[in-house]
């Protein structure tokens, strides 16, 4: 009995030399996995970080991975435009009517400085009046550089341009006719007169109008990074303007229109003859 449960063990050993060749041949597998991997990485050039005067992270360009590099950085000096105009695009940089603000030399990322600003008073036309729309034409060209592209000191990767409407529309607001609550009537009066008359006549519901936007804030984005493309923060891809060529993008424009309450609109209608508007440009982190 002994002797037959030696001879029924003897391929035993046959079973493990079978399992550890397994087990190797894995780890051998896992092993090269990991190190043809490795190996593919370390075959790509990545974009290799570098520090700027100011201590900012600078990506250099790759061969392994593409990059969108902003045009400018911080502490670049540019000059600002803005015009308007009814028309959505715009190319009279001549017309002296429609430029209503500009400044020169501004310091990009500069927050020492106080914010400009420009107050104007705008007179509609009948086209206004009339549920018309009024853009801001806001450009932006490196200091020493022109926006307009016929002009001899005109550069496609020095000049930039943003469009913003300057006009809202919705719905007309419903207004409610109002009894004098204290039901107070004066000798004299009728029943119709102690009550208070609606201002707007009654309308078509769903009936859209227009509606003056008085303040524009005209902010730069202070980020001047250079990002992957699937890398972009998607707040700030829609604000993205690239230079076609290079595909290198320029100093992010925020309309900031956060603070511009509702309440402040103004209705527009054939009764107003003249708009404020207050222009304000600054930095934004």
């Amino acid at each position: 009995m002994a002797e037959g449960g030696e001879e029924a063990a003897q391929p035993r050993p046959k079973q493990m030399s079978l399992m550890g060749m397994v087990v190797r041949g894995l780890i051998f597998y896992y092993v090269f996995a990991a190190m043809t991997k490795s190996a593919k990485k370390g075959s790509e050039t990545p974009a290799q970080a570098q520090l700027d005067a100011e201590g900012n992270q600078v990506a250099t360009r790759s061969q392994g991975q593409p990059l969108f590099f902003p045009i400018f950085q911080k502490g670049d000096l540019v000059d600002l435009w803005v015009y308007l105009s009814e028309e959505p695009d715009f190319e009279d940089y001549n017309d002296e009517s429609a430029l209503v603000w500009s400044e020169e030399a501004l310091e990009l990322g500069e927050y020492s400085e106080p914010e400009h600003t420009k107050d104007i008073v705008y007179t509609p036309s009948t086209a206004m009046q009339n549920n018309g729309t009024l853009y801001a034409h806001v450009f932006f060209a490196r200091t020493g550089h022109s926006p307009n592209p016929e002009d001899p000191d005109f550069s496609s990767k020095s000049s930039w341009r943003v469009r913003h409407s300057l006009v809202e529309y919705r719905a007309r607001p419903k207004v409610k006719t109002t009894k004098n609550l204290f039901g107070i009537k004066r000798e004299g009066e009728g029943e119709d007169q102690a009550a208070v008359v609606a201002l707007e006549p009654v309308t078509t519901e769903g009936e859209v109008i227009s509606f003056w936007k008085p303040n524009m804030t005209i902010t730069l984005v202070d980020d001047y990074t250079s990002y992957p493309p699937r890398q972009v923060p998607p707040q700030v891809r829609p604000a993205m303007v690239f230079e076609p060529k290079s595909m290198e993008y320029y100093p992010i424009v925020f309309m900031n229109d956060f603070w511009l309450l509702r309440d402040k609109w103004v209705m527009l209608n054939d009764t107003v003859t003249s708009l404020n508007l207050t222009m304000t440009f600054g930095p934004i982190s």
